[in-house]
Order: C-alpha cells, then sequence, then structure tokens
C-alpha cells in the first residue's frame, strides 16, 4: 500500500510544481489581481471545509483514507479542472482556472504545512478507523 501512496502523492506534486510553475509566470506578467487570490482562498478553504465535513459525518474511515481524499479534492480535481478550463478562449474562463490555480497551490502547501493534522484528522475527530 505505501507504493500507492508514493505514487498518488509524487503524482500530486507533479500536479502541484506544474501549476506553480505557471502562477509564477502569471504572477511576473502581473496577471493575477488580488480579487483571483481571494477566491483562490475562497475556494481553498471551502474544500478544505467540505473534506472535514465529509469526515464528521462518518462513523468509520478507512486507515489510509485520508492520504488520498485530501491530494483527490484539494489538488487533482482543480488541476483537471485548470487543463480544461485554459482550452478555452473566454477571458472569464480563463480567470476561473487561475482562480483555480491559486487554490491548488495553497492547498498543496497547506497540506505539506500541516500533514500531521491532516492525516490524522479522522483520529483527531474520534471516528473509528478500519484496516
Amino acid at each position: 500500500m505505501g507504493v500507492v501512496i508514493l505514487f498518488y502523492l509524487a503524482g500530486a506534486f507533479a500536479a502541484f510544481g506544474r501549476i506553480s510553475h505557471k502562477l509564477v509566470y502569471l504572477v511576473m506578467d502581473k496577471e493575477i489581481r488580488m480579487i483571483t487570490l481571494f477566491f483562490g482562498t475562497l475556494i481553498f478553504l471551502s474544500s478544505y471545509f467540505f473534506v472535514f465535513a465529509f469526515y464528521m459525518f462518518q462513523k468509520e474511515a478507512y486507515a489510509f483514507g485520508s492520504f488520498f481524499l485530501f491530494p483527490f479534492i484539494q489538488v487533482y480535481c482543480p488541476v483537471a479542472l485548470v487543463f480544461i478550463l485554459n482550452l478555452s478562449k473566454s477571458h472569464l474562463i480563463k480567470e476561473a482556472a487561475k482562480v483555480l490555480s491559486v487554490s491548488v497551490v495553497l492547498s498543496f502547501v497547506s497540506y505539506l504545512i500541516f500533514y500531521r493534522y491532516t492525516l490524522s484528522l479522522p483520529a483527531t475527530l474520534g471516528i473509528q478507523i478500519t484496516h
């Protein structure tokens, strides 16, 4: 199971690297505005709250569930949306892709900083862990 988790998290790291590389160039070109950062932060916090609420209503959780759930909800899904939205020619849709890019970067950085709390969230909430 550890090998699967390693490749899964490595994929999330690669997606983060690609998105953050693009975001750095957008910042250097002054294409990121304050409202983009605000909405990106709002999406990041709402996705974190969504995962927290998901665990709040569970009676039991899989032992490795948080290893898979957090990157899927906060990295993989938004990255897929960013790649799809960037195919559009509409300026508004490209702005939405920038907002999601900010959200991905914030999510991954917070995942790295607070990984002990994030990965032990089911145990912290008192949810029974199954193997």
